[in-house]
């Protein structure tokens, strides 16, 4: 995984789109665990805000993927990941 983000971080114009989707996942479920106070410090944006825009950003990601079709096991893991992060239930 940190192999991953590195490489994506080091060139991102040529992310995949499952890459893309599982970073979406990945983004969405540490703003999950983050409180507000955190937040706003180190993102300079409110827990809601950053939550609403990683979930819609992640489900975005997830259908360039094609994750319905799909057999990539990142696309698979991001799915997971958004699916079993609790704050993007209360998001939709």
């Amino acid at each position: 995984m940190q192999r991953m983000v590195l490489d994506a971080a080091a060139d991102l114009g040529n992310v995949s789109r499952s890459t893309e989707a599982q970073l979406f996942a990945i983004y969405t479920a540490a703003v999950t665990s983050t409180d507000e106070e955190t937040c706003l410090r180190l993102l300079g944006e409110s827990r809601t805000a950053l939550l609403s825009r990683f979930s819609r950003a992640t489900k975005q990601a997830l259908n360039n993927a094609e994750f319905l079709r799909s057999t990539n096991i990142c696309t698979l893991q991001a799915l997971t990941l958004y699916l079993v992060t609790p704050a993007t239930l209360l998001i939709n």
